[in-house]
């Protein structure tokens, strides 16, 4: 029997620091469920909804780097 959880997110504006979790949040559950890894292609799909989702450069980059650290988690524990 799963868990699930339900998360609710609030923000004055629909982007900034929530754009981000939203983003990166969306690309983990690609990877897990599509085997998708294209953060470009996620973000897209979210602004599709909200053009201001990510704002900056600086948060796309966030996102992106996130992402790739928690595919080089991986190799960490490989024996």
């Amino acid at each position: 029997m799963g868990s699930r959880l339900d998360l609710r997110l609030t923000t004055s504006f629909g982007s900034g620091r929530t754009g981000v979790f939203l983003a990166i949040s969306l690309l983990f559950e690609r990877m897990r469920f599509e085997g998708v890894v294209d953060m470009f292609q996620t973000v897209k799909l979210l602004q599709w909804q909200r053009p201001s989702l990510v704002k900056s450069s600086a948060e796309y980059a966030f996102c992106y780097v996130t992402a790739l650290e928690y595919l080089n988690s991986f190799d960490q524990f490989n024996l």
